[in-house]
């Protein structure tokens, strides 16, 4: 994985900068996956022995020339390279969490994950990442250094494949340099335009790690005449075990949505480049997806949408902190896209419903507001209880619409115990509107067509006032 600082306010894109995630070996005759390392089965390397640098440093040469060869991708300049002790790298690992205030984001947005349901209110997110950390690493690309990181206690068998993995990251940097790439200025803050780094800078990272899986599956299947195309069977066996977690009992432990989202650049970014492939060959796929990125994560998840130049346009966004008035200020926003949909449908549906529902997704965002803190040691002790949510999703149409309104109820009433119904209207094509009290403040759901709007621990004429606003702002032109 390339270890790259980037902006992380959306509730997903954080973790992308916290973790490493890479290993695997290959086996002599089938494939298979461990979930968030690079999935290559037979044996995890062992630290059996110490890396010597003289051999792996000749690896790195003619590995770098073999993805050259293999991505069409030129060599530019040469790959620095060094041995890495664990220690180092769980140190550079800390210290690029820290990086432009980046553990701070990660509490506020481990604060926005619990509200809407997706980690539990007592799991430590920044520790965990810690741990999963000292159970995956074999080594990484660090565009910042135009470094090749390889770890000093790795065998240089199990080695391999990961190089290819990597130094691909190095020749994506030296085409388009990877920070600048992943990181387009002017886009922060609650916008159209910050919506739109957000997104594609999680779609950006499932290019470069699916590029990444591609060259990899290349390297280990080229042996037997075979292709990251052509290996079906073995690429079906990685997707299959990505969800299982492999020999990984961290991540067999996360949450669903955490595992999700660390495997969505490599099994998502895999399918979405295989898609290229076919479609278009390795121009294409390489060179074609890094000029000519795709724009969200519902353009990874939905290969066919990139190359038929579809694209879900932003939601219009009212300013909802001002209109919830002097008493309340904004903690987070952000938007809410088709990976976010898939993973709450996982967790509080069935596996089919989040397929259907992540590629029926049209748009989505978030705000999170907070009372004003009487002291700042106040203001400094987030927790979710205190946040007042306002969700705005829009559906392919109002049948997906009234599937993801029901998903979305069944998801109130697990994660507020106790929630207990003040009424729910009888769906109409056009209109449904249901409530609950919880022990965090009202919660209200309206769908309106293909659009739909949630406020969570809002009272009643506040949240009214905000959804119906959320919902014309978000209507077409001649409907607001």
């Amino acid at each position: 994985m390339v270890v790259v600082a980037h902006p992380r306010s959306r509730i997903q894109a954080f973790l992308l900068s916290a973790v490493l995630l890479l290993a695997g070996v290959p086996a002599p005759a089938q494939l298979a996956s461990n979930a968030i390392h690079d999935f290559m089965l037979a044996h995890a390397a062992r630290p059996q022995h110490k890396l010597e640098a003289q051999e792996a440093f000749r690896s790195v040469d003619e590995i770098l020339k073999w993805v050259s060869n293999d991505t069409g991708l030129a060599i530019k300049a040469e790959v620095k390279r060094e041995l890495a002790t664990r220690a180092q790298m769980e140190q550079y690992s800390i210290d690029s969490m820290h990086r432009d205030g980046g553990v701070e984001e990660l509490r506020e947005a481990e604060v926005v994950l619990k509200k809407f349901g997706l980690l539990p209110r007592d799991f430590q997110l920044e520790p965990f990442l810690l741990k999963l950390l000292g159970e995956q690493v074999l080594a990484y690309y660090a565009p910042e250094k135009k470094t090749v990181f390889l770890l000093d206690w790795v065998e240089p068998a199990g080695l391999r494949p990961v190089l290819a993995h990597e130094l691909t990251h190095a020749l994506q940097d030296q085409a388009v340099d990877i920070e600048k790439w992943t990181k387009p200025p002017g886009k922060t803050g609650m916008s159209p335009d910050a919506a739109i780094q957000d997104e594609s800078d999680m779609a950006r990272h499932g290019v470069l790690e699916g590029q990444g899986m591609i060259t990899m599956l290349d390297f280990v299947e080229e042996p037997r005449g075979l292709s990251a195309l052509s290996a079906v069977a073995d690429v079906q066996a990685i997707i299959e075990q990505m969800g299982a977690g492999g020999d990984s009992p961290v991540y067999r432990s996360a949450p669903v949505y955490l595992r999700e989202t660390l495997a969505f650049p490599y099994r998502y970014g895999m399918q979405f480049e295989r898609a290229l492939l076919s479609h278009g060959g390795r121009k294409l796929a390489f060179e074609g997806a890094l000029q000519n990125p795709p724009a969200n994560a519902w353009e990874i998840m939905q290969p066919g949408s990139y190359l038929r130049g579809d694209h879900v346009p932003l939601l219009a966004m009212p300013d909802a902190a001002a209109l919830a008035g002097e008493r309340f200020e904004r903690v987070s926003s952000g938007p809410v896209g088709a990976l976010d949909v898939h993973s709450l449908a996982a967790q509080f549906g069935k596996a089919s419903q989040a397929e259907k529902l992540a590629a029926e997704w049209r748009g989505g965002y978030y705000e999170a507001l907070r009372e004003k803190p009487a002291s700042a040691a106040e203001g400094a002790a987030l927790e979710p209880a205190a946040l007042k949510l306002i969700y705005v999703s829009r559906w392919s149409n109002a049948a997906i619409a009234e599937q993801f309104f029901s998903l979305y109820a069944q998801s109130i009433v697990h994660k507020y115990a106790g929630a207990r119904s003040m009424g729910d209207e009888k769906p109409a094509p056009e209109r449904h509107i249901a409530a609950w009290q919880t022990a965090e403040g009202e919660v209200t759901m309206e769908r309106r067509g293909e659009l739909m709007a949630v406020c969570e621990g809002m009272p009643g004429p506040l949240a009214a006032r905000l959804r119906e606003a959320a919902l014309r702002a978000a209507a077409p032109v001649g409907e607001r």
